[in-house]
């Protein structure tokens, strides 16, 4: 049997170099994933997205955010991943946000995670600061090309207003009320360290019993080139008859034109507050009378009036703002989610029962290829291909992956079957930073075709009887041949052989005598082989023979 090719190319993308020169698979049929073709053969996929790039389309982790499930815990969550500012969105859907024109949409090349950042401090356009509604669709069309300081234009601090965010009824921030745990975490990218930048601001007023109104603030600001926040009159004692100011400042100073992480958490137990820069502890403050642990607790209270505001004297970028309705023990500081990603093709036909594969070839970055021992705390990012033989495409979950190497030839031994699956694994580097990245994959593979059929067959009349020769099939894998009978031309419906009606089925021999037939009557043959195949292939019929039995043999 001749053999065949196909390559899979054309569905996923994740740029690795690993392969056997395509030029050699290229001179047989071609069955693609990935590339130009695209990734319709995948039919499941997790942490993993597409990603087109001149023309072909690549399979790349997705950032730890993109098509993640919230957690009921996460109060307010801002991806900044929409096209355009006017189109930012709680994913939650409990705040409501309005954006400045001053504030430009960054892409995925510019974002921490994700499509899209916010990139605040451009020039106000129109002075008057009016802003556009996150639910407009005319708003800014925003700017996110090249890199930020671009997208900046290089302009200087400018008192801009931001992304101002409301809160709805059901939001932790929607007063007045007393909460209990809450964390704030976003990822930042000042342009400059200039004193008395706002980063995040939140205003309410508080009543107290007697009547008096108390403004209430939170607020995170660069003080002396260090983040600092200020609780003020946020933190109440429990007859909400006193408040406290409370201020912590980070131990590091967060570098221009460089990704940090900042998050301020409460614990209600204990009154502990904390602010963390990229996972490390730099202030600690409890919301006590005694400002140490122990003694009268001074609670969170949220007052009415409250809202956020976003960036409002701030040149630089942020992105992944949330807000948490619990204390955040280990906050997610990779790009890349730790545990990868994968995609799984459908089965595919490779036309034939037990047909075999040869080999897989892929086009990746890094190079597919086996690790071994490393001798550094520092690992690359990794695909990992796995295939599966099946006989049918249902019956997937019973099959076990077996991994395979892009390149090497795959033995005999190999298993064989009519359909194909193929798994790649994605995993992130060490330092959750780099994905790898995947453009093609081909498939190589030879059909087990059914076995042509007997040559030169003749027929002989006997007493009764019919005898047939043949020669045999053209075919290394030949079990047997079966014959059929009838009694007009290629309609074998033939009932009078004692071997029983057509097709009769025999095994590995080149003649047979068929019995039982009546003497005078016409009847036609024509044989098929079939192979060892599970099940057994039967090739096409041979050419037809016709024979009248009687009493008067040749």
């Amino acid at each position: 049997m001749k053999r065949q090719s196909i390559a899979l190319g054309g569905v996923l993308a994740i740029s690795f170099f690993l392969m056997v020169p395509l030029a050699v698979a290229q001179q047989y049929p071609v069955l693609r994933l990935g590339g130009k073709e695209g990734w319709s053969l995948v039919q499941e996929r997790w942490g993993v997205r597409e990603e087109v790039r001149g023309g072909s389309s690549f399979l790349v982790l997705s950032s730890v955010s993109e098509g993640a499930s919230l957690s009921p815990t996460v109060d307010l969550a801002l991806s900044f991943d929409e096209p355009v500012p006017s189109q930012y969105r709680d994913q939650q859907g409990r705040y409501d946000l309005v954006v400045s024109s001053s504030v430009l949409a960054g892409g995925s090349s510019q974002a921490w995670r994700g499509a899209g950042v916010a990139v605040f401090g451009a020039l106000e356009e129109n002075q008057g600061g009016a802003g556009t509604s996150s639910g407009n669709p005319q708003g800014n069309p925003g700017g996110g090309s090249g890199n930020i300081q671009g997208a900046l234009g290089g302009n200087s601090l400018t008192a801009s207003v931001g992304i101002k965010v409301f809160p709805r009824q059901d939001a932790l921030f929607r007063g007045p009320r007393r909460i209990e745990d809450f964390s704030i975490e976003f990822w930042l990218y000042p342009y400059t360290m200039e004193n008395g930048q706002q980063i995040l601001d939140w205003s309410g007023i508080h009543q107290r019993p007697d009547g008096k109104q108390v403004f209430q603030r939170i607020r995170c600001q660069i003080t002396r080139n260090r983040l600092e926040w200020i609780f003020q009159d946020f933190f109440v004692s429990p007859d909400e008859r006193q408040g406290t100011t409370i201020s912590l400042r980070g131990l590091t100073t967060p570098l221009p034109k460089s990704w940090s992480h900042h998050l301020i958490r409460y614990e209600a137990k204990t009154g502990l507050l904390e602010y963390l820069v990229n996972g490390q502890i730099e202030g600690v403050a409890y919301t006590t009378s005694t400002g140490r642990e122990g003694g009268t607790l001074y609670a969170p209270l949220v007052g009415r009036s409250g809202e956020f505001i976003l960036g409002q004297r701030y040149t630089g970028a942020m992105d992944e703002v949330v807000i948490h309705s619990v204390y955040v023990e280990r906050p997610v500081l990779s790009r890349l989610p730790p545990a990868g990603g994968y995609v799984v093709s459908r089965p595919l036909d490779l036309g034939f029962p037990n047909s075999r594969l040869l080999r897989l070839d892929a086009i990746a970055y890094p190079k597919i290829e086996d690790r071994g021992v490393s001798s550094t705390p520092w690992l690359a990012p990794e695909i990992r291909l796995y295939v599966r033989m099946l006989d049918a495409p249902i019956e997937g979950g019973e099959k076990e992956w077996i991994p395979v190497r892009p390149g090497i030839p795959l033995g005999s031994e190999f298993p064989r079957g009519r359909y194909v699956q193929i798994r790649a694994e994605f995993y992130a580097s060490s330092d959750g930073k780099q994905s790898p990245s995947l453009q093609e994959i081909r498939l190589s593979y030879e059909p087990d075709r059914p076995p042509p059929p007997p040559s030169q067959l003749v027929a002989i009349p006997r007493n009764g009887a019919v005898e047939l020769r043949w020669k045999p099939s053209a075919d290394t894998d030949v079990a047997g041949y079966v014959v059929y009978y009838g009694m007009a031309s290629g309609e074998y419906f033939g009932t009078d052989a004692a071997q029983g009606p057509s097709p009769i089925r025999l095994g590995p021999t080149t003649s047979v005598v068929i019995e039982g037939l009546q003497n005078g009557r016409v009847y036609y043959f024509a044989v098929a082989a079939y192979d060892s195949a599970q099940p057994p292939q039967e090739g096409e019929l041979s050419r037809e023979v016709a024979a009248r039995p009687g009493r008067i043999e040749p």
